[in-house]
């Protein structure tokens, strides 16, 4: 049993879980992992997943490619609205 925290800005957190938490329930009955984020109302950014070594680390690596990526669009939206170009 392995567990790892992953430090994700709170803002980031509904893009992760998905509609109604469907993204993060698909993952950890995928890959047989727990996964805990906090409720809403709670500004704490940590998100915990316990379960097997390599399951833990690809549902870590899943979460942290689909917070890349809201990142990446994130920076691009912000550059296009006032005229940067990267």
């Amino acid at each position: 049993m392995d567990t790892q925290r992953l430090i994700v800005p709170k803002v980031f957190h509904p893009f992760i879980s998905g509609p109604n938490g469907d993204n993060i329930r698909e993952l950890a009955s995928r890959l047989n992992v727990k996964i805990f984020m906090p409720p809403h109302i709670i500004p704490a950014e940590d998100i915990v997943i316990s379960g097997d070594r390599d399951c833990v680390s690809q549902a870590a690596k899943e979460i942290m490619d689909i917070y890349t990526d809201r990142v990446r669009l994130v920076s691009f939206l912000v550059c296009v609205d006032f005229v940067c170009i990267v």
